[in-house]
């Protein structure tokens, strides 16, 4: 029973009438009072001290102590296992609270850490995401300016075939006019002075379509030759420009080896054609034999120009020698820089029609 119920139990006993009596055949004897305390069953001296004697001697001593002693027994026990119970239950409610406690404090840790791991994941993934942001706009850059040269190189090729069209049409006007001035020579007859007067003139004429006709061959040839190899025809000129970076003098050793040389820009319409490309590249135009004298690889003077602003300079005394087109934008891009750097080149074969 609980500590409600025994207390209850206890005041009940309480309020009973207490009698203890011992017989003897003769002698005084033992009278023992109600005791009543309603307000604690604890007090038990005053319940001792409350009890009547109305007989004397050894007895009666005897007696009173073993009441006594009764009295104060019981409540004691009944104190203590409480005590015990509510000792018990403190402890047990003690280590479940420690537990519990402790079980809260690895969660809170546990959430602690993840919440950092996924605040440092989160700034990993912004940065990731940036990156692929500003990449993106890089290849779109790169793409938009790759779509415009194929429009201009499909312009330039479509322009080529054309002219290969007109070329491969006066080839073949040349043969049939070559097999007409044949069958006039063959059918010369009578007159020997006039035929022969008519020969010569025939294989005078012959031979001079026959050399026509070379040229044109040779130049067919020119046009596939620097086709294949993916040269960029624009005004009767093929245009090669480099995909590795050298010197001026590199530059122009390469393009030699090419039976060529460096770009001659003479033209307001080519060098709109070379800007459009969007690169610095090395031309054909130098002042290394006379300070401040500019000239082209072929020996002739500049007369057209398209310098930059404040071009060109030496700037801060160095000796910039050497000329590059696309440093600057707009039309006006030409930059005097120094010829042991390393840049990329354009190279120009003139066709002659």
């Amino acid at each position: 029973m609980d500590q409600t119920e025994l207390t209850a139990k206890l005041n009940t006993m309480d309020e009973q009438d207490v009698y203890a009596s011992a017989e003897e055949p003769s002698g005084p004897h033992i009278k023992w009072k109600r005791v009543k305390n309603s307000e604690n069953i604890y007090q038990t001296e005053d319940a001792c001290c409350s009890v009547e004697t109305d007989r004397t001697g050894p007895a009666a001593l005897e007696e009173s102590s073993t009441v006594t002693n009764c009295s104060y027994r019981t409540p004691t026990v009944i104190l203590g296992v409480l005590c015990l119970l509510l000792l018990v239950r403190l402890i047990t409610v003690s280590v479940l609270y420690n537990e519990r406690s402790s079980k809260w404090e690895m969660k809170r840790i546990q959430f602690q850490t993840s919440y950092n791991n996924l605040n440092k994941e989160k700034d990993q993934l912004q940065t990731s995401y940036n990156n692929l942001r500003e990449e993106k706009d890089q290849l779109q850059t790169s793409y938009n300016n790759l779509t415009k040269e194929k429009d201009q190189l499909q312009t330039n090729y479509n322009n080529l075939i054309k002219e290969i069209g007109q070329l491969q049409t006066s080839y073949n006007n040349l043969i049939k006019e070559i097999g007409q001035l044949q069958t006039s020579y063959n059918n010369l007859s009578r007159d020997k002075v006039l035929e022969e007067r008519q020969r010569e003139t025939l294989q005078q004429k012959i031979l001079t379509q026959e050399r026509e006709l070379g040229q044109l061959k040779r130049k067919l040839d020119a046009f596939n030759y620097y086709i294949q190899r993916e040269w960029i025809y624009f005004g009767r000129s093929f245009y090669y420009i480099s995909s590795n970076m050298k010197t001026w003098k590199q530059s122009r050793e390469d393009c030699q080896q090419k039976n060529t040389d460096l770009i001659i820009i003479s033209s307001k319409e080519e060098q709109d054609f070379v800007q459009k490309f969007g690169k610095v590249m090395w031309i054909g135009l130098t002042d290394r034999e006379t300070e401040g004298v500019w000239k082209w690889v072929d020996g002739t003077r500049l007369t057209t120009s398209f310098w930059g602003p404040n071009e060109p300079n030496s700037f801060f005394g160095i000796n910039e020698d050497c000329a590059v087109t696309g440093y600057h934008s707009g039309e006006d891009s030409w930059n005097d820089d120094t010829c042991e750097k390393e840049k990329l080149w354009i190279c120009e074969k003139r066709m002659s029609l």
